[in-house]
């Protein structure tokens, strides 16, 4: 499990001055999910198959098997899209 040393480390890698009741806080809360992820781990996953797509079905058209074939825009162009129009319309 996660102590008190480690939360001071990552708050020290991240350069993020803590207090003694956040740094209680955030041990509880990365407690709470390394508890989760050991409950996930004893989960029998044999049986399941793998995910064929990880994005909604109405993003890739059906008729395309292979997401290489499927360009969507990358999330940083989205971005910089958005970025551009609402700069431009600020003008």
């Amino acid at each position: 499990m996660i102590d008190r040393k480690d939360v001071e480390h990552i708050a020290r890698l991240a350069r993020l001055r803590l207090t003694e009741a956040e740094k209680e806080m955030y041990l509880n809360q990365l407690n709470s999910i390394m508890e989760y992820m050991d409950k996930l781990n004893q989960l029998d996953t044999t049986e399941t198959e793998p995910t064929l797509h990880v994005l909604p079905k109405k993003t890739c058209p059906e008729k395309m098997l292979s997401l290489n074939r499927c360009r969507m825009k990358k999330p940083w162009q989205t971005v910089l899209t958005r970025m551009m129009t609402f700069s431009s319309s600020r003008l």
